[in-house]
């Protein structure tokens, strides 16, 4: 997950309209389906200098006066469904949630999933399979750092367990995996950072996802969806591996008959990298026609335009919208009003328009 300052640069001046209607519509899955029989909208709003987060501010009917700020709703104009919205269960995030007192830990967990009270209702979970860039320390590690030793105890430690209470809190998370490396063993550099996977571990990875997606299910953790390498074309000093389109098409043609053999449904995402290569998926696509289960492709945002996601639903695809990570303004003290405006204008009004459904 490199962290950048790029995507933002050219949309930080996103107008304060634009943040206050998103503020407006964005906040109930009812402004999407307001009829006769339900003609107000539940209206919260959070405001770039903080004074308002979520906060509620009554209803705004559907009547034909307008408003300060003015929704009209065709249901009869419909796009793509709304899958689900979230973040990811880190091997970080998960030490510091278990490291909470048990009263806290249960106060943030209803807060982040559940649909009631104060809760935000995420309901999306894209889970790491082995480390990130994201680790509670730098013992980097996979589930098979041993070849034929296959565990997903480090998981068990701490990650799943608040998989479990995330999901006690909201039985209906969706889950995706995402691995950041193979084994060591199965790729050119022998290391966990950087190199590509061995043409003739096609099988072997392809098996070990397959192991790693049944002993999730195991836990009680369906895995419904999964990308086969997170940022395939960014291969850096933690967790990662390059992996050109062409290589990817061919291991997602070893991967599907693996998961076909183990009776798996898994979704493929193709790419799950960052918008300024739409043409890497639908290369992907091209070369592996007739493949159900690659249902699509997942992006980033550190590069690139929400736009370009387009190409992918116009292909016939689908669009998961599956990771962007935060950064700092160069002046501190406006980062979370820039934060507001620049995800708001992107990774919700940007990214639906263009047919992102997480």
């Amino acid at each position: 997950m490199p962290s950048s300052t790029s995507p933002r640069s050219g949309a930080r001046a996103a107008a304060a309209a634009l943040v206050l209607a998103v503020a407006a519509l964005g906040v109930d899955a009812s402004v999407g389906t307001a009829r006769a029989a339900d003609p107000a909208a539940q209206v919260w709003i959070t405001t770039p200098d903080g004074a308002k987060k979520l906060s509620p501010e009554g209803n705004v009917p559907f009547t034909g006066s307008p408003q300060a700020v003015d929704i009209r709703v065709d249901a009869s104009d419909k796009g793509q469904k709304f899958t689900g919205a979230g973040a990811s269960v880190t091997g970080a995030s998960a030490h510091l949630l278990q490291s909470l007192p048990q009263t806290q830990r249960t106060t943030v967990l209803r807060s982040l999933f559940s649909s009631e009270g104060d809760g935000i209702g995420l309901n999306y979970l894209r889970q790491p399979l082995g480390s990130t860039d994201f680790d509670a320390n730098g013992n980097a590690y996979t589930y098979e750092d041993t070849r034929g030793a296959f565990s997903i105890d480090r998981d068990r430690s701490q990650i799943i367990p608040v998989l479990k209470q995330a999901t006690a809190v909201n039985p209906a998370i969706r889950f995706m995996g995402s691995p950041w490396s193979p084994p060591a063993w199965m790729k050119t550099d022998n290391s966990l950072n950087g190199g590509s996977l061995r043409p003739e571990h096609y099988q072997a990875y392809a098996d070990y996802l397959v192991k790693a997606i049944r002993a999730y299910g195991q836990e009680g953790i369906t895995l419904t969806d999964l990308t086969a390498q997170n940022e395939p074309e960014f291969a850096t000093s933690y967790p990662s591996m390059s992996m050109t389109s062409a290589q990817q098409a061919d291991f997602l043609r070893v991967l599907d008959r693996a998961l076909t053999a183990a009776n798996l449904p898994t979704n493929i995402l193709a790419y799950d990298h960052n918008w300024d290569h739409p043409n890497y998926p639908l290369d992907v696509f091209a070369r592996t026609g007739g493949i159900q289960r690659i249902i699509g492709a997942a992006f980033h945002c550190y590069g690139g335009a929400p736009a370009a996601q387009k190409q992918i639903a116009d292909a016939g695809k689908r669009v998961f919208f599956t990771e962007c990570s935060g950064t700092d303004s160069a002046n501190p003290a406006t980062t979370f009003g820039d934060t507001l405006k620049w995800h708001a204008e992107n990774l919700v009004v940007q990214n639906m328009r263009n047919g992102g459904e997480t």
